[in-house]
């Protein structure tokens, strides 16, 4: 049926992707091949460094921000275990289990 159809029929190993050497290959459209995308129009290269200096200098207060949520989510998951935990106090004298 397939030679009818004019199918050409192989037979591939199953440790190799069957798929025709398109393995880690990236479609590209031909539309995209023939116009320039938005990155490709707005790049520039002595802006590009600018920008890259910009991001390295809030790289530190990205870091805090980064630290103070950690803290929060913290300070929260500690409420809501410690909702749950009953206070009592031992006077002297008193018979306690410790496990």
């Amino acid at each position: 049926m397939c030679t009818r159809l004019g199918i050409e029929h192989r037979f591939a190993p199953v440790c190799y992707p069957q798929y025709n050497s398109q393995w880690r290959s990236e479609a590209v459209l031909p539309i995209e091949v023939c116009l320039p995308n938005i990155r490709q129009i707005g790049y520039e290269e002595d802006k590009n460094d600018d920008r890259l200096r910009e991001n390295l200098d809030r790289v530190d207060e990205l870091k805090d921000r980064a630290l103070i949520r950690m803290q929060e989510h913290k300070q929260e998951m500690s409420r809501f275990y410690n909702r749950r935990v009953k206070n009592r106090k031992f006077k002297e004298g008193d018979s306690k289990y410790f496990v």
